[in-house]
């Protein structure tokens, strides 16, 4: 692993803290893959949240459920603690303000409810103040061993910033994809020039020449369908929750939204803030 002080500042968002909200389903436990990688890779405290929100009475069987948790997962050398609160999931989360955090969440939960608009993953993506890990369907996570990162120059580039981060953390290879309609007119020459250009432009002195970077253009049927097309061949997809906003996100939901509630990898959707110090 390379020294600290080589590492983008922005690592630090998902280093120190992950709070991982969990139902204490069996379909929660498909974060435990992505979070215990992530946390190793950081050195990141782990905190296991229940939120109980309307249903208190169930407080001494989730307390004695995360305890059993905090073990099992302590025995694999994770450094984890529980904490249940009486608040909602989604009111929870977007209180969670931790200047180095990373919320994880399952995309399906007790009743096997998808991502659908509505759900609590849902709201807390548009809600959520940090970058947000939504683990898919997949029970068994391989490790990370490569990136894509789903890239808009129009954008602002905090998505490419983090995963430019942890592909240098990690040293592994990562794609950045531009993934267009299919019938869109496109300069592809150029478009692969801006994206090489925005990353540059977030990498410090001596990055560019260790980091693993291919850079693709796509078509699709839509952005999140190019994205989730290529997603099987990579450990985890970064995109940036930049996107329709007011009504219009509500009634038709982000790219974002879809890759998270589509991909079969784990995604990791960061808040795009424009332009600012990491």
């Amino acid at each position: 692993r390379p020294p600290r002080s080589t590492l983008f500042p922005y690592t630090t968002l998902f280093r120190s803290h992950i709070a991982w909200l969990t139902d204490l389903s069996s379909g929660a436990k498909r974060c435990e893959g992505p979070v215990s990688a992530l946390s190793r890779l950081t050195e990141a405290e782990i905190t296991l949240v229940h939120a109980l929100g309307s249903h208190p009475e169930g407080r001494d069987r989730a307390h004695a459920d995360l305890g059993k948790r905090v073990e099992e997962l302590s025995e694999l050398g994770l450094n984890v603690r529980a904490q249940l609160t009486d608040s909602e999931p989604v009111a929870w989360a977007q209180s969670f303000s931790h200047p180095h955090g990373m919320l994880a969440i399952g995309r399906t939960g007790m009743r096997g409810l998808d991502l659908v608009l509505g759900s609590t993953t849902a709201k807390i993506l548009r809600s959520a103040h940090v970058p947000v890990l939504v683990a898919g369907p997949r029970m068994h996570f391989d490790g990370l061993s490569s990136i894509v990162c789903g890239v808009d120059p129009e954008h602002p580039p905090d998505s490419v910033r983090f995963a430019a981060a942890l592909s240098l953390a990690a040293r592994v290879p990562i794609t950045f994809l531009h993934a267009v309609n299919v019938d869109k007119v496109l300069d592809e020459d150029g478009m692969i020039q801006a994206m090489r250009d925005q990353v540059r432009s977030v990498l410090l002195p001596g990055e560019g020449e260790r980091i693993q970077a291919k850079f693709e253009v796509g078509r699709a049927e839509g952005s999140a369908s190019g994205i989730c097309a290529v997603a099987d061949e990579h450990s985890l997809v970064i995109v940036g929750s930049k996107g329709r906003k007011g009504l219009a996100r509500v009634l038709l939901g982000s790219v974002a939204e879809a890759v998270a509630k589509a991909a079969p990898t784990p995604v990791i959707v960061v808040p795009e803030r424009g332009n600012r110090k990491a």
